[in-house]
This record gives structure tokens, C-alpha cells and sequence, in this order.
């Protein structure tokens, strides 16, 4: 039989958006997610720094996402061997960032400590006019505890600076924001099979939430007005399409969470923190309509 032609698409609907048009949308949902020192691009670029600055950048994540399991705050470069760092599936990822380091520091492109956390703020919090901190994220993956405790030993003395760089950026007071909460993550992601299976077996919340117990006490021992968020999963069904998760810790996480009994220890953490990259217009449209998709991030 003939071919019967298809209808004409409709036209494309056409969007234009001027600025202060549309409606208003809660800021506290943005943010810059970035692994800030995985040494992609230098923190002192002019043109970043002038679109962070215009764009009201809101909170971001320090050292970033999956650099946080790996990074020595003490030091500035990745913490142990980087070629253990992770899985065989992503063999190098994190030397090419060692080697990117040490390469910037060997030729005087910067010194060590340009990948600092005191750094961080001069350059990166300098710029937030909102006076947010950053969600400070801890490596518990290659941090033995001394380490850790350096780190928090380390945060804490930085705090003020970040604080003082903040409130100037927003124009505020410095003592208005002295009671101001600080965000700290307890590592990135480790339901990812990929980072953390070959690792330690098959790895679980119910393991990861018994890692963080031993922690939390000294959150709560050096870090003043800390606020501790533990990783969650985001789906609630984890098996995907291709049964890529079908042996992997990843199943039933968040229960795992609450079977370690790290949400009932004293001195628990008052956020799971959900890193939902299914994130769209659509959903942030949902947002601003005041009506917020349950399966969107929120700390």
C-alpha cells in the first residue's frame, strides 16, 4: 500500500527568558558541584571568577566530588598511591591529577598550595555575594584516622578565613556569620561499584555507615556548629538496566545506613545528602511552581 506521509511537526515552542523575568526560583537550591582540585583549570582564572561572581554562585562542595576519597588536605595532592586510587575499570584517573600537579609545581606554574583550602577561599569563597560556605567533603577512603584528624585540625583554623572572605564578598559583618553552620560530607558516593567494590568486597551502606561512626566523633570533638551529612542513594529501585548493580552494594543502601545504627549513635548526623543526577527542566520548573520533585537533590 502507498506510503501515508506524516503529519507536520508542530513548530518548536519558542522560550525567551530577559533577565528578572520568570518566577522566583529558591536560591538555596543552587550550587557549583565541581572537583575543584582536580586541577582542570586554575582557580585564579579571571573569567571564572567573574561568571561565579555574576552568576551568585551559592554553596559548592570542597575538594569536589570523587577527589574528596583521595585528597590530602595536609599536603595538597592526592593521598597514597595514586594508582591504587581506583578500580581497574578506571585505571589512572586519579595519577593524571597527581601528575598534573606536580607538573604546575615542578615548572613554577604555582606553588604547592595554590591547591590549598586557605587558597580555596581567597579565590573561590571571595567571590560567593550569598555568604555561603562550602559543604567541606571528607576523605575517609585514604585518610587513616591521624590523617583525618590533621584535616579537621587543618579545617578548623581555616574556618575563619573562609568566614571573613565570605561575609566581605556579601558585605555582612564577619561576626554575623560566626555561628554560621559548617557543612561537612563524609566522603563521595561509595555505593559507586566501579570506585569502591574491588576495594572492599562488596561494599555497603551498612559498612560505610559503621567507617563513618569512627569519625564523627572527632566532627563533633574539633569542628564548632558542625552540621554532618552521610551519602545516600537516590533511586529507589538500584538495579539498572543492564543488572549493572545486581551484585554490588548498592542494593538496599540507605537501609544498610540505618542498619549500621550511624543515624541513632550520639552525636549523629542531622543530613543524608542525595546526589541525583536525573536533575531537569523539568523538575526545576517544579521547584520554582513551589512544587519540589521527591527525588530531587537536597542536603
Amino acid at each position: 500500500p502507498p506510503m501515508v506521509p506524516l503529519p507536520a511537526p508542530p513548530p518548536p515552542t519558542v522560550v525567551s527568558i530577559a533577565p528578572g523575568a520568570g518566577e522566583p526560583i529558591n536560591k538555596h537550591l543552587w550550587g557549583m558541584g565541581d572537583d575543584w582540585n582536580k586541577a582542570k583549570f586554575p582557580i585564579d582564572n579571571v573569567k571564572l571568577k567573574d561568571a561565579l561572581r555574576v552568576m551568585h554562585m551559592g554553596p559548592t562542595r570542597w575538594p569536589g566530588g570523587a577527589i574528596a576519597n583521595y585528597w590530602n588536605m595536609s599536603d595538597n595532592q592526592i593521598a597514597g598511591d595514586c594508582a591504587q586510587a581506583h578500580c581497574p575499570s578506571k585505571p589512572g584517573d586519579q595519577c593524571a591529577i597527581y601528575n598534573r600537579i606536580e607538573t604546575a609545581v615542578s615548572d613554577g606554574t604555582y606553588a604547592r598550595d595554590f591547591w590549598s583550602l586557605p587558597n580555596f577561599a581567597e579565590h573561590i569563597i571571595s567571590l560567593c555575594v550569598d555568604a555561603r560556605l562550602p559543604i567541606f567533603v571528607l576523605n575517609l577512603k585514604t585518610a587513616d584516622e591521624a590523617l583525618f584528624i590533621q584535616h579537621l585540625e587543618l579545617l578548623n583554623r581555616t574556618i575563619p578565613i573562609a568566614r571573613q572572605r565570605a561575609s566581605e564578598a556579601a558585605g555582612l559583618d564577619p561576626a554575623l556569620m560566626e555561628d554560621e553552620p559548617v557543612l561537612i560530607e563524609l566522603g563521595n558516593e561509595f555505593y559507586l561499584a566501579n570506585m569502591y567494590d574491588c576495594k572492599y568486597g562488596n561494599y555497603s551502606g551498612e559498612i560505610y555507615g559503621n567507617v563513618t561512626k569512627r569519625y564523627i566523633p572527632h566532627i563533633r570533638r574539633l569542628i564548632k556548629n558542625a552540621v554532618i551529612a552521610i551519602v545516600g542513594y537516590q533511586g529507589s529501585i538500584t538495579i539498572g538496566p543492564d543488572n549493572e548493580h545486581e551484585d554490588s552494594g548498592i542494593l538496599l543502601w540507605n537501609e544498610g545506613l540505618r542498619w549500621s545504627g550511624v543515624l541513632a549513635m550520639e552525636g549523629a548526623p542531622e543530613a543524608v545528602t542525595f546526589h541525583d543526577y536525573r536533575l531537569n527542566n523539568k523538575r526545576l520548573l517544579a521547584y520554582a511552581d513551589h512544587a519540589p520533585d521527591p527525588y530531587a537533590s537536597a542536603m
